[in-house]
């Protein structure tokens, strides 16, 4: 419940209140657009910041290191002249850079030469923003393959050890001085080969990407850090595994900007259905990863990094002649933001698991005919844009409004007929983001809390935060939880469906230690929060709250009727349904009832099952959410009101009026919300159905 000022309050407890409603429009997708599409690009690259620059280095065919100082890079051309600064390079070398963290002019540089046993491991270095370099020095003196995998931050160098074939963050302990240390990441394992590697420096810490063959047929991006004395155990974040053991993610670039991490990889294929294409995923907290940004790109050869870099609120992706760039959004971009007062009507049904909104906006004289377009009215409104409405009442203190939580933009349509000419906006809220999600792979987790995995899949399917409440509950461990696609038992290939097997054997003990495949966003959290008896709904943020209505706190309840203010309303009582539970874990029990004269002649027993509860503790917990869920279902009804700015959906209610009997006074929850605008009809109202505590 949001809590009102005193003139919004008793505004719209008033029969004659005057309505404010605004609404805004943020586009927050990447929306990545060729700025070079040259489709030749055939020689690896990489990319970094500096003073002043994008700093861009390749490897030439005929054996050098090339380098671009881009000061413009809006400009296209800017991305095409390449300067030699080393020849007696390896052509099939990988090419890695990154500047200081403490000073962005010094840079450094790292490649492989020819002229070892056979190739060498070598750097040069730049103080003045790469304009001019050092003479070529080795780190390894010795390497047997010169496309070992390499990767830079903070000046450093990652790369794959083909000796040993460990993982190896190689740092200096001086800027022209010092001797270099190699601090190997045995926790990533000895690999024959890795198909690329990224690294990132902040705040004291290495962050590290590599593209690793876990096992046969099972390809997988895995992350970790180092923080100067230790690394973390590898985590594998994307792809869990395809249908496919021609399935290769390959070359990652990374960069931290606007708070999220940034990841790029070229998603490789062969066989039947061949492809390349640059993905980019992203994560505010490098824990959890968002679905897959798409490039428009059909597929490019041959394999190559599509290299990341932030500048001035741009993110550039970039292979050696290609280049797409993505504005971030900004409320001051007329292209990104889109704020109007011309709404002429809008009605807001919002229930569990749905939230549909529909909103008319005046289109006087053709303003938004061009919608979506860059530079006309309206550019805003593109599919997958935030959508807020702002709604309230002109009081004595001027315009007092209250945000909605934010929808997202599925539908755009121009009516010509009508009384006017309208623009319509249909969005959907979180929860319809969740619905059309489909899983791309079969993700397996193992040993993670509730609360993380709920956590995980909303970012993954949505790209949405979440938060919780202080239950216990959320910190149950699930042995094994997994999503997949469609068919995925039918089309599994039989070796990568013997690898996950082994897998899942391993960290759940048995066959009937793992939950029942997923198969949509929505469906996976739904089966998650329904084991920790809970509800969510979604905050004026985007974030998505999750909450134990039998635990929950008590808060001072949303009164409606005080005033007179009710216009209809529906009071009733209804059966409850379950009075009674029962709940099975592994080898543990629990039972919860309503007891006293409140239960029904008739006993409703509900039985729950699930091999995930090893404590009588939590079997308790889920019996009486079931409970409490029976207690729900004691109370039916609604009450319709002048809009009710500051009401969230499953907020605490009581109803003070004399005409509501026995529900008079009695603790409410809202369980469903509609909510309608038409200043033609004047309707500006809230309807509440209720459901009991």
């Amino acid at each position: 419940m949001r809590t009102l000022t005193p003139t919004l309050l008793a505004a719209q407890r008033s029969l004659g209140g005057v309505p404010s409603v605004r609404l805004r429009v943020e586009d927050r997708e990447l929306r990545f657009a060729p700025l070079s599409g040259d489709s030749s690009s055939s020689r690896q690259t990489c990319a970094c910041l500096t003073a002043g620059a994008i700093l861009r280095a390749r490897i030439g065919a005929s054996g050098t290191v090339d380098i671009q100082r881009i000061a413009n890079p809006g400009d296209p051309s800017a991305w095409q002249a390449w300067t030699t600064v080393v020849t007696g390079v390896a052509p099939a070398s990988d090419v890695a850079l990154s500047t200081l963290a403490d000073n962005p002019a010094r840079v450094r540089l790292y490649f492989a030469r020819t002229g070892g046993v056979p190739y060498r491991l070598s750097w040069v270095q730049s103080a003045d923003g790469g304009q001019t370099w050092s003479a070529p020095a080795d780190i390894v003196s010795s390497l047997s393959d010169a496309a070992a995998s390499l990767g830079s931050a903070n000046g450093q160098l990652l790369f794959h050890d083909p000796a040993d074939g460990y993982l190896k963050l190689v740092c200096r302990s001086g800027w022209d001085t010092g001797s270099w240390t190699a601090h190997a990441w045995s926790g990533a394992g000895a690999l024959p080969a890795r198909r690329g590697v990224a690294a990132a420096f902040a705040h004291g810490t290495y962050y590290i990407v590599s593209s690793d063959q876990e096992a046969e047929g099972v390809c997988r991006l895995r992350i970790g850090t180092f923080t100067g004395s230790a690394w973390t155990a590898p985590a594998a974040i994307v792809p869990p595994g395809l249908p496919s053991a021609s399935f290769v993610p390959m070359y990652p670039s990374l960069v931290h900007t606007e708070g999220l991490w940034q990841l790029s990889y070229l998603e490789t294929s062969t066989g039947p259905l061949a492809y390349a294409d640059p993905t980019l995923i992203h994560s505010p907290d490098w824990d959890h990863w968002s679905y897959a940004c798409w490039v428009p790109l059909d597929a490019i050869e041959p394999l190559r990094r599509a290299a990341l870099v932030s500048w001035d609120g741009t993110l550039y992706l970039a292979m050696e002649r290609t280049v797409w760039a993505a504005r971030a959004y900004s409320s001051s971009d007329p292209n990104r933001c889109l704020e109007t007062g011309e709404v002429a009507a809008y009605v807001v049904e919002e229930e569990p698991w749905q939230g549909h909104m529909l909103v008319e906006v005046h289109n006087a004289g053709g303003r938004y005919d061009r919608f979506g377009t860059k530079g006309e009215p309206g550019a805003a409104l593109q599919p997958l844009a935030r959508v807020v409405l702002e709604r309230g009442f002109r009081t004595h203190a001027g315009d007092e409004r209250v945000e909605r939580p934010p929808y997202y933009l599925f539908h755009i349509g121009l009516r010509r007929g009508g009384r006017r000419p309208g623009l319509y906006l249909q969005a959907e809220d979180g929860w319809g983001l969740l619905r059309r999600w489909r899983p791309d792979a079969l993700y397996l987790w193992s040993g993670k809390t509730i609360s993380w995995l709920i956590a995980e899949i909303v970012y993954r399917a949505a790209g949405l935060p979440c938060t919780f409440d202080g239950s216990a509950a959320w910190g149950m461990v699930l042995d094994s939880f997994a999503v997949a696609p469609a068919n995925w038992d039918d089309t599994l290939e039989a070796q990568v469906r013997a690898a996950l097997a082994r897998q899942a054997r391993a960290v759940a003990g048995s066959a009937g230690g793992a939950a029942p495949l997923q198969r949509t966003g929505l469906g996976a959290v739904q089966t998650l929060l329904a084991k920790a008896s809970a509800r969510a709904r979604w905050l004026s943020d985007g974030t998505l709250y999750c909450f134990v209505p039998w635990s929950e706190a008590y808060s001072e309840p949303y009164i409606i009727g005080g005033a007179g203010e009710v216009l209809d309303a529906l009071y009733g009582r209804s059966l409850e349904n379950p009075n009674q539970a029962r709940v099975f874990g592994e080898g543990v029990a629990a039972r919860a009832g309503i007891v006293g004269g409140e239960a029904a002649p008739r006993r409703y027993l509900a039985v729950y099952v699930d091999p995930h509860y090893d404590t009588a503790l939590e079997c308790a917990a889920r019996a009486s959410g079931l409970v409490q869920a029976g207690r729900a279902a004691a109370y039916l009804g609604w009450v319709e009101t002048p809009c009710l700015c500051g009401l969230d959906l499953y907020d605490r209610i009581t109803i003070q009026e004399a005409q509501a009997g026995p529900l008079s006074g009695a603790l409410l929850r809202a369980a469903e919300i509609v909510e309608r605008y038409d200043p033609r009809e004047g309707v500006f109202t809230t309807r509440v159905t209720f459901e009991g505590l």
